[in-house]
């Protein structure tokens, strides 16, 4: 496999660059793992992520989500899918446990805490989520989940 960076990317902070995506990284593995888990071919069945409306495939959920907004006008398709699991569930559940059932529950290969963590406040702002705090974890249920009660 051929390295496809460029440790003079004019960025010191992040000197290792992606030519595929343009995303720049602090250390060279995290560049690799990013390569490996983004754009590396021949690993369909664990990075394949399959848009429905036109049968393409992409190495990474963000670069399906990117797909489905610019190619289609579906915005907010990650944001929905929280959404849905968190109707379903009948307990307050940190971001830890929601990443693993959104994962598991819509066959998303690739998807970290890290990547739902924004969407949650962002929910929670839009007043789709509330969040209640457990010590210093945050907990979360869908607004209109009645089937949590007394949690403060």
């Amino acid at each position: 496999m051929e390295k496809i960076c460029n440790a003079n990317s004019g960025d010191d902070a992040r000197p290792w660059l992606c030519n595929v995506c343009s995303r720049k990284f602090t250390t060279e593995s995290a560049w690799e793992q990013h390569y490996r888990d983004s754009h590396r071919k021949g690993m369909d069945e664990l990075h394949s992520h399959k848009c429905q409306l036109c049968n393409r495939t992409y190495g990474d959920i963000h670069a399906l989500i990117q797909h489905k907004e610019a190619s289609h006008g579906i915005v907010g398709i990650l944001d929905q899918d929280i959404l849905k699991f968190l109707n379903g569930a009948n307990r307050l559940l940190s971001a830890k446990d929601i990443t693993r059932g959104v994962r598991d529950e819509l066959g998303f290969a690739v998807l970290r805490k890290r990547d739902v963590n924004p969407i949650l406040y962002k929910l929670e702002e839009s007043g789709k989520l509330r969040r209640f705090n457990k010590g210093s974890t945050p907990l979360w249920m869908s607004h209109d989940n009645k089937n949590v009660l007394n949690v403060e």
